[in-house]
């Protein structure tokens, strides 16, 4: 269940990119994993020769990770109004553990290499402009985060986004095990259990990754 939400809603998360850059004006392509220009796959060289120089802020930049907040915060509020550990339950639970986790870990990510002094680029982190006041083409923040990483990861603002995102999907991954552990308590009962159990996105992830690179480069939606 956890990999069917991984390729449902990482579709569904690029799909708002999609639309979300189509209300901007902008012609691209979305699949499972990628966005980049309009009728080109990602094994093609010139896949996002457009968009390299596209604002870094923009309608489609949000609407993704968007889609993963409100269908997280959704289907907890749905899960917490089960009483019955049936298949709709672990559904329910799937689809909030998963949205959660697909906005947690690259800003677990982001953190953890801010603390080391770099910056890996996620729409979150390109937000911070807004806080900043800083029109800036997308290759122009590229260079500026190669750069002098150390400047823009001194900022307050620009931390913002990326630190609300992490608070969401922190609380909606809490509340949501905390509801399936006590919804299936006579199922898993041991440490070990329940360990196995909440670590399992974890250990599904990385495949699906793979999965979803490949299903990038024969399923594509021109937007």
């Amino acid at each position: 269940m956890i990999s069917v939400g991984f390729v449902v809603f990482a579709f569904l998360h690029e799909c708002a990119h999609g639309f979300g850059a189509s209300l901007d004006g902008a012609h691209v392509s979305t699949g499972f994993n990628r966005i980049g220009d309009a009728g080109k796959k990602p094994n093609d060289a010139d896949f996002r020769s457009q968009r390299n120089h596209q604002s870094a802020v923009d309608t489609g930049s949000f609407l993704g990770p968007a889609l993963n907040w409100i269908a997280s915060i959704s289907f907890v509020v749905w899960l917490s109004k089960r009483r019955v550990g049936n298949v709709a339950t672990l559904l329910i639970g799937s689809a909030a553990v998963t949205n959660a986790w697909a906005r947690l870990l690259p800003m677990l990510v982001f953190f953890l290499s801010a603390f080391s002094g770099h910056v890996v680029l996620e729409d979150e982190v390109t937000w911070g402009l807004w806080g900043m006041r800083a029109p800036m083409q997308l290759d122009a923040f590229k260079h500026a985060a190669q750069s002098d990483p150390v400047a823009l990861l001194s900022k307050p603002e620009f931390l913002v986004w990326p630190l609300l995102s992490l608070v969401i999907s922190v609380i909606c991954v809490v509340v949501a095990y905390r509801w399936l552990l006590r919804v299936y308590e006579r199922q898993i009962r041991t440490r070990m259990a329940k360990g196995a159990f909440m670590g399992v996105p974890l250990i599904v992830g990385p495949p699906m990754i793979v999965v979803l690179n490949l299903l990038d480069n024969f399923v594509r939606i021109d937007w």
